[in-house]
C-alpha cells in the first residue's frame, strides 16, 4: 500500500498540478485518438512507451493481446470494448501491440499441469494454439527466435481475427478503419510495426 500512497502523492503534487487544466477538461468527457489493445503484462505501459496524455488512447488489456475470432456466444469483453470504441467514441484507428518475453505465448508450450487451477487461462491461450504449428515450419522450436516469431504471428492472428468482426470487416474494406500491429521489445525499448505489404515487422522509427 505504501508505494501506492507515495506514487499518488507524487502524481497529485507533480503531474496533476502541472496539468490541472487537462484533467478539468477530461472531467467533461473523452475523445481518444485510438484504441490500443495490448497484453496485461505489468511491464507494458502504453502511455509511457508512446508518451501520451490521459485521454489520448482507449486501452484494452487482455492476456497475450489475443483477440479471439468473432463469435456471438464467446466472452463479450473484447467485443464490448471494440463496440464502445467504434460506435460510441468514433475511434477509427486500432493498434494491437504484442511484446517480447510474453508469458501467454510461452504458456502455449507448457505441460497441461501448468494450468492447474487456471482453466480459463488455458482456454484463452489455446485460442491461438494453431500458430505453434505454423511457426515450427520456419524455425527451431523453443529458441528465442522461435518465441519471437510466435509473438509476431500472434499479433497478425489477432489483427485477422479482429477484421473478422462483421461490422469491422466492412469498415476496413471501405478504408474507414485502420488496424495496425505493433511489437514492443522490453529490454531494448524498441517498437516495431507490422507492414502488411511486406509481411514482416520493421522499426517504427
Amino acid at each position: 500500500m505504501d508505494f501506492l500512497v507515495r506514487g499518488y502523492k507524487g502524481f497529485k503534487e507533480g503531474y496533476y498540478k502541472n496539468n490541472k487544466e487537462l484533467f478539468e477538461g477530461l472531467s467533461e468527457g473523452q475523445n481518444p485518438k485510438a484504441l490500443f489493445i495490448t497484453c496485461v503484462d505489468s511491464r507494458i505501459n502504453p502511455s509511457l512507451i508512446f508518451n501520451t496524455n490521459p485521454g489520448d488512447m482507449l486501452t484494452l488489456r487482455i492476456p497475450g493481446n489475443i483477440v479471439h475470432p468473432y463469435d456471438e456466444d464467446r466472452d463479450a469483453s473484447v467485443s464490448a470494448t471494440v463496440e464502445f470504441a467504434i460506435f460510441k467514441l468514433g475511434i477509427r484507428r486500432v493498434f494491437i501491440c504484442g511484446h517480447s518475453d510474453c508469458g501467454a505465448i510461452r504458456a502455449l508450450f507448457k505441460e497441461r499441469d501448468f494450468f492447474n487451477n487456471s482453466p480459463k487461462l488455458l482456454k484463452w491461450v489455446e485460442l491461438n494454439s494453431n500458430i505453434k504449428e505454423i511457426v515450427k515450419q520456419v524455425t527451431i522450436e523453443n529458441s528465442e527466435d522461435f518465441f519471437r516469431k510466435v509473438e509476431y504471428k500472434n499479433i497478425i492472428n489477432s489483427i485477422n481475427n479482429l477484421k473478422s468482426y462483421p461490422y469491422l470487416k466492412r469498415m476496413v474494406l471501405e478504408n474507414e478503419l485502420k488496424i495496425k500491429g505493433l511489437y514492443f521489445d522490453i529490454g531494448k525499448g524498441d517498437v516495431l510495426i507490422f507492414e502488411e505489404d511486406k509481411e514482416d515487422f520493421f522499426p517504427l522509427i
